[in-house]
């Protein structure tokens, strides 16, 4: 608030004080004084300075205020404190305002988001000689003064419309601009005051939360200043800020001289398709409370010569949401968290710090960051909670209600699709007919595609595709993958999940893991398959960070011309395979569709797909059917055991069950390894061979017998192979 000061002597004393802090002369005219702006390049004398008020103002849009805050802003000692005239005299009425008795050439209302009346802005003149009054509704009537209501934005309930029907709002700088483009069919805004007096307050910007901002700046230093000023202000709310500058815009023209001139709103629309996003850029620019600017990041960041990374901090949270988990920081935008939050965070310091930006400092600034946003306990990303993350909202898949983004939904997933409950996907269920073989097979696909859209792994399946080159294998992996976004997939071998911690850290946060064409080289180690396929928890490890552990939901979904070896035989590692043989070739056949992924991956076949996906997901999740497995998946399955599976395969060749029949434990072993090294299998030693035939052979019993009592097994015939004769022993 501006105050008198009772006498000259007071004057005096800020005459003194301004003409020693102030680094230029001051020209003084009576009580008001007039010098260069010690924060912008000045020549020609823009500062005024007033020591009956009390105040100061810069003519270019550094800013304004009492002459305590010119002293904070030049980081000198505060003015003198002198005695401030009588509250009695006279002044009280003067601050509440008289009625408003005149009518001005030009009157601006400003109304408040339900159409009340808060602030007229009246003006007469043009020009060098225009003069503005302002006026503040009470109790029915206009008083002058801008009262005590907060601000509100020039057109607020139109603004208001405009962003919730997804239409751009202009800013400008003055009244006059905002009404010509409204009368061209634009919503367009501005603050009271002018340039460089836009507020910086949560209170006036927060009217813009989500709006796509154009701004419009006048041609001239002011204007480009206020552009800047307006664009800092609106970051932590709008969606998007474009800056236009108009070409032939004359010195110190606005948007109103560009149209006067003869362009039209056509060429002002096609100048805003063409202008790139606003960024922050460089320097030492920055927004301060109190609705004025700061050329001197210091006065922001530090207090006296020591930096203060917590209040860096405080600025970059306050324009972003971010969380920090796991050894990453995260920030939320467009309804999801991304992992990107580390390298925004420290784009905002180097924009905010400008030149008196350090690593140390950012360092310091980020470590702040993370532990402000660590998750809390007992909270987690991704959570169960029957809510699927779309484009266009979230989606509680077992009543099919969408809800709208919110950033207290911890998400790091978001599939890059739009829920339509009306969608059909025509040419999905077309491929999956061509290159699956049954109607089983293809509800098996679906109900796999609905089990990875939500994190868990309670059916403890992971699919394999199997069959020659060309059959469409690659193809069905890349629709799933379309389905949830390249980003909520990963793509790791089989045989390395279980070899490479590294390569296991990116499992976290995924919905599935897809590889196509693995190799047929034998799983060492399952016991990592057996538990990401179960979702128990595994230990990862990401470089330079240290090992955690973690349960992972994401599904894994293989494909191979031939099925992997393995020494894990036992009923649990089969159980967790799905299998489809995928025996038709259409690569160089005249059915070959050579663009047959881009036509199934279109948004509205995607749309269709995710519809089918949650019938099948509802089918597992709610009917509480198994898997669908049809004969065709049944009998590549059990053909997959007997490959992979020496003694079986040996049992099934070479053995036949009969109760009286007799056979030498060393002979029958001898066979398997004979058998083994025909058939090119690594044999089992002989206790692992004695466990595994008895668990495929139930019935047969181990003793001894003869007269040496010698171990036999009763219950099985040993058949001749088909090119030698074996030497059953001497009962």
């Amino acid at each position: 608030m501006p105050y008198g000061y009772s006498n000259t002597s007071g004057q005096d004393m800020l005459r003194d004080w301004l003409e020693n802090v102030l680094p230029s002369p001051v020209r003084w005219n009576g009580a008001e004084g007039r010098t260069l702006c010690p924060f912008h390049d000045d020549h020609d004398p823009s500062l005024s300075v007033n020591v009956e008020k009390g105040v100061w103002y810069c003519h270019a849009g550094c800013g304004s205020g009492p002459l305590r805050s010119l002293a904070d802003m030049m980081g000198v000692e505060s003015p003198p404190l002198v005695e401030f005239l009588d509250e009695d005299d006279g002044r009280k009425e003067r601050r509440k305002g008289k009625l408003k008795t005149r009518r001005h050439e030009v009157e601006y209302v400003y109304q408040d988001e339900n159409g009340n009346p808060v602030l007229l802005v009246g003006r007469d003149g043009h020009g060098r000689g225009k003069k503005f009054a302002q006026y503040h509704w009470e109790a029915g009537q206009w008083r002058t003064g801008k009262g005590t209501a907060p601000l509100v934005p020039y057109r607020l309930p139109v603004v208001r419309l405009a962003i919730a029907e997804g239409k751009p709002v202009f800013v400008v700088e003055g009244e006059k601009d905002a009404g010509r483009l409204t009368e061209n069919g634009l919503t367009a805004t501005t603050a009271p005051m002018g340039a460089g007096k836009w507020p910086a307050s949560q209170e006036f910007n927060r009217w813009f939360k989500d709006a796509d901002i154009i701004i419009l700046p006048d041609n001239d230093e002011p204007g480009q200043k206020h552009a800047r000023q307006v664009a800092h202000s609106l970051a932590p709310y709008a969606k998007r800020i474009r800056v236009v500058e108009l070409p032939g815009l004359p010195e110190k023209g606005d948007v109103s001289d560009w149209l006067d001139a003869g362009h039209t709103v056509q060429e002002l629309l096609t100048l805003v398709e063409q202008a790139p996003e606003w960024k922050p850029e460089p320097g030492n620019v920055v927004v301060l409370g109190g609705g004025r600017f700061d050329l001197d990041v210091r006065r922001r960041y530090w207090d006296g010569d020591t930096f203060v990374p917590l209040l860096l901090a405080q600025d970059v949270m306050s324009r972003e949401r971010f969380v920090y988990e796991g050894g990453i920081l995260y920030r939320y935008k467009d309804g999801v968290y991304k992992p990107d939050g580390e390298q925004v965070a420290k784009r905002w310091c180097l924009d905010l710090l400008g030149p008196e930006h350090r690593i140390n400092r950012v360092r310091e600034t980020l470590a702040i960051v993370q532990t402000a946003t660590a998750l809390e306990y007992g909270r987690e990303f991704d959570p169960d909670d029957g809510l699927i993350n779309l484009k266009n909202g979230l989606l509680r898949w077992n009543t099919l209600e969408l809800l709208p983004h919110t950033p207290d939904r911890l998400s790091r997933i978001q599939l890059p699709v739009e829920f339509d409950v009306n969608a059909e996907c025509p040419e999905i269920r077309r491929f999956l007919r061509d290159v699956l073989p049954d109607e089983e097979a293809v509800w098996t696909v679906l109900e796999f595609a609905g089990y990875c859209l939500v994190p868990n792994a309670k059916h403890e399946k992971a699919l394999m595709l199997v069959g020659p080159g060309g059959g469409g294998k690659s193809k069905l992996i890349g629709l799933i993958t379309a389905l949830l976004g390249q980003e909520n997939t990963v793509a790791i071998p089989l045989q390395e999940l279980a070899d490479n911690r590294w390569k296991r850290a990116d499992l976290q946060g995924k919905l599935l893991n897809a590889f196509a064409d693995i190799s047929h080289k034998a799983i060492e180690n399952s016991g990592v398959f057996k538990a990401i396929v179960s979702g128990d928890s595994i230990d990862a490890e990401r470089k330079h960070k240290d090992p955690f552990y973690f349960r992972p939901f994401a599904k894994l979904l293989f494909s191979a011309n031939e099925l992997p070896g393995t020494r894990d035989v036992s009923q649990a590692y089969f159980d967790r395979w799905l299998v489809i043989p995928m025996t038709r070739r259409f690569r160089g056949t005249d059915k070959e569709d050579k663009n047959i992924l881009q036509r199934i991956t279109r948004p509205e076949e995607l749309s269709g797909l995710l519809n089918l996906a949650l019938e099948a997901l509802f089918r597992l999740e709610v009917i509480g059917y198994p898997f669908t497995v049809g004969p065709a998946s049944q009998a590549a399955l059990e053909q997959y055991r007997l490959d992979v599976d020496s003694v079986a395969s040996f049992l099934e060749e070479r053995i036949s069950i009969n109760p009286a029949g007799v056979v030498p434990k060393s002979v029958l072993y001898n066979a398997y390894v004979m058998w083994c090294e025909q058939a090119g299998y690594r044999p089992l030693y002989s206790n692992r061979f004695a466990q595994r035939l008895k668990a495929l052979r139930p019935t047969i019993k181990e003793d001894r017998a003869g007269h040496n009592r010698d171990r036999v097994w009763y219950g099985l015939n040993l058949l001749p192979s088909a090119d030698a004769a074996v030497d059953f022993g001497d009962d």
